[in-house]
């Protein structure tokens, strides 16, 4: 219904808005492919959430991520026409179509049909309790009912009961600025946003500045930091997961990540150690991400929990303005070396502020036991 509804208002919705002449058909285009996506993009983020139900919030983080590195690429592919782009002194043919604003579009729509297919395959083929091909009927009898009843009436009656004695749902917000760890999250998040945007959106302006390029050859170059991204997420998740210690692999992640934005200036006459700099800062780039969201739920109440994800996620994403600003007012006032530097400064004080967050949100030992004995087993 949203697919069909934005599909039906594009040709109009230019005009509406008060958009120039000269824009509005490429506008139309680009608003009815990317309603075209939709479905596939509600699906993405149902799927995910019901694979986050179980616990595993790493295969939506990779899906994501995923998602995102296909846009970068189908975005270059679709945008650009075929054309030379020169490559460490050597000139390379790289293929496009040339669609332009359109091709845009349609890279978004594309990497989301791949995101919304790849959650439903796993769905499908993976083993464990989402795993849709079992056998049996999927209509709601009496008897689901009554185990739905069994299982969901004691449930609800121990959290009534558990309200009842702590009753911190009827001001959470105020408890989450109460909470010290809480709010040294934020700050946390604030400084590790200001990196992360920062680096993400000024990329494409640092490697022109580093390879003299033209938008071809930096938009080619712009790719790989963010793949090894993918693998960042993964590998770091890994060992956050291994040995428990949340707070040393959000710092070494965040530490990394500066120090490799440090390199890549130290390095800036040598343009292949630099541009390897920067592709380690995209290694690093959302690594920190799964041990730090894991941290909350550690630190405070369930019913607390999920409105310090909300206040951690909105004030520390004011970094996502501040980090794209300064680099701006860096580099037009001292120049990009300093702005890099500034990102690095930025993320650095987000490794430290791991110092003074509580050893609750590790994981002990006894936690962590429990949580290799119940993960399921494939059949």
């Amino acid at each position: 219904a949203a697919a069909g509804f934005g599909i039906g208002i594009s040709r109009f919705l230019p005009g509406w808005l008060g958009a120039d002449p000269a824009l509005q058909a490429d506008a139309s285009a680009y608003f009815a492919i990317w309603a075209a996506s939709l479905p596939f993009a509600m699906a993405m983020g149902t799927y995910s959430s019901m694979l986050r139900s179980t616990g595993d919030a790493l295969t939506p983080g990779l899906i994501s991520v995923l998602t995102c590195i296909l846009d970068v690429i189908f975005n270059y592919v679709l945008i650009n026409p075929t054309r030379t782009i020169l490559l460490a002194g050597h000139s390379i043919t790289v293929f496009g179509f040339g669609w332009g604003v359109p091709g845009a579009a349609l890279g978004t729509a594309l990497s989301n049909v791949v995101g919304g297919l790849l959650a439903l395959a796993l769905l499908l083929f993976r083993d464990g309790v989402l795993c849709i091909r079992r056998p049996g009927s999927w209509r709601i009898t009496k008897a689901c009912l009554q185990n739905l009843w069994k299982v969901g009436a004691p449930l609800a009656a121990e959290r009534a009961a558990k309200q009842a004695e702590a009753p911190v749902s009827k001001a959470p917000v105020k408890d989450v600025f109460g909470n010290a760890g809480l709010m040294k999250l934020v700050i946390l998040n604030f400084f590790y946003q200001t990196g992360d945007y920062g680096y993400t959106l000024w990329l494409p302006t640092i490697l022109k500045g580093l390879t003299g390029g033209n938008m071809a050859s930096v938009g080619f170059l712009a790719v790989l930091p963010f793949v090894a991204t993918l693998a960042g997420i993964y590998v770091i998740s890994l060992f956050s997961d291994h040995s428990g210690k949340r707070r040393l692999w959000v710092r070494f992640s965040l530490y990394s990540f500066a120090a490799a934005l440090v390199a890549s200036v130290v390095l800036r006459d040598q343009m292949v150690a630099a541009y390897i700099a920067l592709v380690i800062c995209g290694f690093f780039l959302k690594s920190a991400t799964s041990p730090f969201w894991s941290m909350p739920g550690r630190i405070a109440s369930p019913e607390v929990a999920g409105s310090a994800r909300g206040v951690i996620n909105g004030l520390g994403n004011l970094g996502g303005f501040c980090g794209p600003y300064l680099v701006g007012v860096m580099m037009y006032l001292y120049g990009q070396n300093v702005a890099v530097c500034a990102l690095a400064g930025s993320l650095i004080i987000a490794g430290t502020m791991t110092f003074l967050l509580p050893k609750q949100c590790d994981l002990v030992d006894s936690d962590s036991d429990v949580a290799i004995k119940n993960q399921p087993r494939n059949a």
